[in-house]
């Protein structure tokens, strides 16, 4: 199966973050699935995924069908207190911040 990468553009990309999201949350998975598969703890709105994508764009993944396969959502630091279980997240970053380091410079990737 061929996967293209790209940047989501359209309000139909960002449903299907959503959608997909929504299937991977942990109250939607089940135990032997979050064991051997993991699964989501942060739920996005359709709204949050648009304001987000309009600061920093999102990463998609589509399969040869056009489906989507998978993403990678980008979140600027001024949307840290939207989401309620990201704040401790980004307490710990802020002193980073502050002190005007790159991330990338203490040897560190961030994925979530």
């Amino acid at each position: 199966m061929k996967i293209t990468y790209s940047s989501s553009k359209t309000e139909k990309e960002l449903v299907q973050i959503v959608r997909l999201q929504q299937e991977n949350l942990y109250r939607n998975v089940s135990n032997e699935e979050k064991l051997a598969e993991g699964f989501l703890t942060v739920e996005h709105t359709l709204q949050l995924l648009d304001q987000m994508g309009k600061v920093c764009s999102h990463t998609i993944a589509k399969d040869d069908q056009g489906n989507l396969a998978g993403y990678a959502l980008s979140m600027h630091p001024s949307f840290k207190d939207e989401i309620e279980v990201l704040k401790p997240l980004f307490e710990v970053l802020d002193p980073f911040d502050s002190s005007r380091r790159k991330i990338h410079a203490y040897g560190a990737n961030l994925c979530f």
